[in-house]
C-alpha cells in the first residue's frame, strides 16, 4: 500500500513546518531554555500543523540530543516515540473518547512517572468534543499537575472550550497557510517523487487547499495517482472537478452581455461533465474575488482588465453580495442545480445599483414637466361629469383617535344597523388597544417564557452543536426552535406561531430520534422530545385586528396613527 503524501512528508522537526514560524520559534525557545508549560493549547483550522507540532514537541522535550530546540529524531527516545514503542507519549482522540470515564482513566494513569523518558506527554486531539463532565474531570489534574506531566490539547473550535481550561493553558493559534509557501513545499515534494507539475496546477491546488497544507497534499496525491509523470492544467481540472479561469471568464462575458441562453448552456455543460453545483458556486465567487482585486491592482491579467472595463466596481460588488447570500443556502437546498441557475441568471440584469439607477431614470422620466402635464390631461378626461344638483361631501376634520370611520354621505342607515356597526367598531378598537398593551408588557417583561431555566448553562447550545456535527438536516430544523424545559426525562421545545412545517418535520421519527439520542449521549439520560407551537405575538394580534378593520370598512375610510 502506498503511503499518503501528507503522512510521508509530515514535518519531523519545527524547522520543516510550513507557514507557522510565529509558533515554532516560541516552542523552540522554550525547549532550549527548559521553560516549559504543563499544558498547551494548539488551535486553528484543519490541516495547519497542530498535531504535527504536538508530536514534534513531545519528542523535543524528551530528546537526548536536542538541536536548537528541535528533536534529533535519531536517539533512542526519538525513535521509540516515532515507532510507538515508548508508551510515555500518548495520543488520544477526544471525538471518540469524550466521556467522564475516559478522562478519569487518563487521570489515574497520568499521575505515575514516565517509564523511560523525562516527561509523560498526553496529546488530546479535537479536545472541544469532550463532554462537560469530562472537562471537569480534566480540570482537576490541570489545576495541580505532577512535574513530569505535559498536556498538549489540539482543537479547531477553541470557543467551545471552557474558560477554566483555557486559563490553565498556553495558547498558540495556527494560521491558515498562504499560497506561496504551500506552492514551494509542493514543488519540493514533486521533485522528490519524480513528477513534473505545471506551476498553474500548483497554484490551483494551493487555492483549493484554502490554507490547509494537508488538504493541498491530498489533492496533489490525487493528481499523482490519476495522471502520469507530467501533470498539466487540463488533467488537474478534470481530476479535481474544477472549472478553469478562462471558462469562468467566458461565463462572465456572457453574463455582462445579457446572453442568458449562453449562461445556462455553460452551467449545464459543466454539470454534465461531473462538476458539483456547490463547488461551481465557490469557484464563481473566487473568480469574483479576483475580479474585485483587479480594480485596485495594476498588475492584472488581460481577462480581468477587460472585465473591469465592462462593469463598474459598484455593480461587481452587488453581484458578489447576491452570490454570497446564496452560498449559505445552496448546501442545504434539495435542488442546488436549480438554485445555482436561478441565482446566476439574476446577475444578468445587473447588481442592485444597476436596478436602482434604472428605477431613478424611470422616475425622472415620469416626473418631467411634459409627462406630468400629459398625465393630468389624461386624468381630467377620465373624470366623469358630476351632476351640479348632486350634494358634495364636506371635508371631515381629523380626529385624534385610533380609528376614524367616516359615514357614507347621504345614505340612510336603519337604526338597527347603526347599533351593529357601532358595536363592531368598538370591539375592533378594543382589540387594537389590548394588542398594544400586550406588546408593551412583553417588551418590559421579555417576549418568551423559557420554562424553568434548565437551559441557561449552555446545555441547549451544546445539543445544537452536537446535532450539527452529526445530522445537518436536523440541525437546520433546530435553528428556529426555542428551548423550554428539560426535566424528568422530558425535553420540551417550542416553535413560533405559524411554524407548521418545522413542527411536522421535527415530529417525524427520524429527526425526533436524532435529537433524543444526542440528548442521551450528552446528558447521560434518556429523553422524550415534545414539541409545541407557541402563541401569537402582540404584533401578530395587532396585524390581524387591522386586517379585520380593513376588511369591514375598506381602505379608503380608515386612518391609523
Amino acid at each position: 500500500m502506498t503511503e499518503a503524501l501528507y503522512r510521508k512528508y509530515r514535518s519531523k522537526d519545527f524547522d520543516s513546518m510550513v507557514g507557522q514560524d510565529h509558533v515554532t520559534s516560541l516552542l523552540k525557545h522554550q525547549v532550549v531554555h527548559g521553560d516549559l508549560s504543563h499544558a498547551y493549547l494548539f488551535s486553528g483550522t484543519r490541516g495547519t500543523g497542530k498535531t504535527s507540532a504536538a508530536k514534534i514537541l513531545s519528542r523535543a522535550v524528551n530528546c537526548l540530543n536536542p538541536r536548537e530546540g528541535n528533536p534529533c529524531n535519531t536517539c533512542a527516545h526519538c525513535k521509540g516515540i516515532l515507532s510507538g514503542q515508548i508508551l510515555d507519549v500518548v495520543e488520544m482522540d477526544a471525538a471518540s473518547n469524550n466521556s467522564v470515564d475516559d478522562i478519569r482513566q487518563l487521570r489515574e494513569k497520568a499521575i505515575y512517572p514516565p517509564a523511560v523518558t523525562k516527561y509523560r506527554v498526553y496529546i488530546v486531539d479535537e479536545v472541544h468534543m469532550l463532554s462537560k463532565g469530562a472537562f471537569n474531570a480534566l480540570l482537576k489534574i490541570l489545576e495541580e499537575p505532577p512535574e513530569h506531566l505535559i498536556f498538549i490539547l489540539a482543537t479547531t473550535e477553541p470557543e467551545r472550550i471552557p474558560q477554566t481550561i483555557l486559563s490553565r493553558c498556553q495558547r498558540y493559534d495556527f494560521h491558515r497557510i498562504s499560497p506561496v509557501p504551500m506552492i514551494e513545499h509542493m514543488k519540493k515534494i514533486a521533485i522528490e517523487e519524480g513528477k513534473s507539475v505545471d506551476n498553474k496546477v500548483l497554484e490551483l491546488i494551493a487555492r483549493r487547499g484554502d490554507g490547509a497544507m494537508r488538504d493541498a497534499l491530498s489533492l496533489l496525491d490525487q493528481c499523482f495517482a490519476l495522471s502520469g509523470d507530467n501533470i498539466t492544467m487540463e488533467d488537474a481540472l478534470d481530476i479535481l472537478g474544477m472549472v478553469g479561469s478562462h471558462e469562468l471568464y467566458e461565463l462572465m462575458i456572457a453574463l455582462l452581455s445579457e446572453e442568458k441562453d449562453r449562461v445556462l448552456l455553460n452551467l449545464r455543460q459543466w454539470r454534465a461533465s461531473g462538476k458539483d453545483s456547490v463547488q461551481l458556486l465557490n469557484e464563481i465567487l473566487e473568480f469574483f474575488r479576483d475580479w474585485l482585486m483587479a480594480y485596485f491592482e495594476d498588475d492584472k491579467s488581460e481577462e480581468l482588465r477587460d472585465l473591469t472595463n465592462l462593469a463598474s466596481l459598484e455593480d461587481t460588488l452587488d453581484r458578489m453580495e447576491q452570490l454570497l447570500d446564496i452560498q449559505g443556502k445552496i448546501k442545504f437546498s434539495p435542488t442546488p442545480d436549480i438554485l445555482l441557475d436561478v441565482s446566476v441568471l439574476q446577475l444578468v440584469d445587473g447588481g442592485r445599483s444597476s436596478l436602482i439607477k434604472r428605477v431613478e431614470a424611470l422616475e425622472e422620466r415620469l416626473t418631467s414637466p411634459d409627462s406630468v402635464v400629459a398625465k393630468l390631461k389624461s386624468e381630467e378626461r377620465a373624470i366623469p361629469k358630476v351632476n351640479q344638483f348632486e350634494k358634495q361631501a364636506k371635508p371631515v376634520a381629523p380626529i385624534d383617535r385610533e380609528v376614524v370611520v367616516q359615514k357614507p354621505i347621504d345614505k340612510v342607515v336603519p337604526k338597527e344597523n347603526k347599533v351593529v356597526e357601532e358595536e363592531k367598531t368598538a370591539n375592533i378598537q378594543k382589540e387594537i388597544v389590548e394588542s398594544r398593551s400586550v406588546s408593551k408588557r412583553e417588551e418590559s417583561e421579555g417576549t418568551q417564557d423559557l420554562g424553568d431555566g434548565t437551559f441557561r448553562n449552555g446545555d441547549w447550545e451544546e445539543l445544537v452543536q452536537y446535532v450539527k456535527e452529526h445530522a445537518i438536516p436536523t440541525y437546520g430544523l433546530l435553528m428556529d426552535a426555542i428551548p423550554l424545559k428539560r426535566e424528568g426525562g422530558q425535553l420540551l421545545i417550542g416553535y413560533p406561531y405559524g411554524s407548521g412545517f418545522h413542527i411536522t418535520a421535527m415530529g417525524g421519527p427520524s429527526h425526533k430520534k436524532i435529537v433524543e439520542e444526542a440528548a442521551e449521549v450528552l446528558w447521560k439520560e434518556k429523553y422524550s422530545l415534545r414539541i409545541i407551537e407557541l402563541g401569537k405575538t402582540a404584533e401578530q394580534k395587532r396585524e390581524e385586528a387591522i386586517a379585520k378593520i380593513l376588511n369591514t370598512f375598506g381602505e379608503d375610510i380608515v386612518e391609523f396613527e
